[in-house]
């Protein structure tokens, strides 16, 4: 069984890194570690620590994203990854993902403020919670739809459009 880990820790942002990165195997060989040590990297109840340096290895060599968007939450921004030119992003699945998205946000909060709830009028730290995970995965999915949409959009050169740059 998965031990529960709070959304948003050190641990569980770990966990989540190294799952985007193929998995607890898959780190241990790239990092040459023991794989009980890569599981302690995220497990609540060990004390091991991972270090930097081993976080930028695996970002850098499997692209998995969590750690950066972990620190750009801390440093109260949000983490968008580049996206390759030649990429070419399905709008109608992003569009679709979206509205997927939005509705959970709305329905956590909605949920969580309605008179039945834990504590009517206000988020819960578990539904605050609940909801922060819903919110940075609506923001993924509009960051996903981003660049296609970009792509397709007319370049704004030149003077005819200079009214559109005010």
């Amino acid at each position: 069984m998965t031990k529960h880990r709070d959304y948003g820790t050190v641990k569980e942002t770990i966990g989540r890194l190294v799952e985007g990165a193929g998995g607890y195997k898959r780190v241990a060989q790239l990092l040459d570690r023991g794989k009980s040590v890569v599981y302690g990297y995220f497990d609540p109840d060990a004390s091991q620590e991972i270090s930097f340096a081993s976080v930028v290895k695996i970002t850098k060599f499997t692209g998995a994203t969590q750690a950066a968007e972990m620190l750009a939450h801390e440093a109260g921004g949000v983490f968008m990854p580049g996206v390759p030119e030649h990429a070419a992003p399905d709008l109608a699945r992003f569009a679709n993902m979206i509205v997927n998205e939005s509705g959970d946000v709305v329905t956590a909060i909605v949920n969580a403020l309605s008179p039945d709830s834990a504590l009517p009028g206000d988020l819960t730290p578990a539904e605050a919670a609940q909801t922060l995970k819903e919110v940075d995965e609506l923001i993924h999915a509009l960051v996903a739809s981003r660049p296609g949409i970009a792509r397709r959009a007319a370049p704004v050169t030149g003077e005819e459009n200079h009214d559109a740059l005010v």
